[in-house]
């Protein structure tokens, strides 16, 4: 999510989100692809929430549909991005 999006599925260059400087960058778990690997792409060091180690994996079953999930997902997201603030 950014204030920046054009549309509603936008999509960056590295070169954009070294610019936007987003504090938190997350990966969709129906990605495949792991906190550690987006750390690794090329580019992608210079980007705030990459450096700061700020990149957390989120249940894409959680957050994508509709429905009393979502609030899952969100406690899941709010426990890693702020551990021990959770019961």
């Amino acid at each position: 999510m950014s204030a920046t999006a054009k549309d509603d599925y936008p999509e960056w260059s590295v070169d954009d989100l070294v610019v936007e400087g987003p504090s938190v960058y997350l990966v969709a778990s129906e990605s495949g692809v792991s906190p550690q690997a987006v750390a690794k792409r090329p580019g992608f060091r210079a980007i705030a929430a990459v450096r700061q180690g700020h990149v957390y994996l989120v249940d894409s079953d959680l957050v994508s549909r509709p429905g009393p999930r979502v609030v899952l997902g969100l406690e899941a997201l709010a426990r890693a991005m702020h551990p021990g603030t959770l019961p």
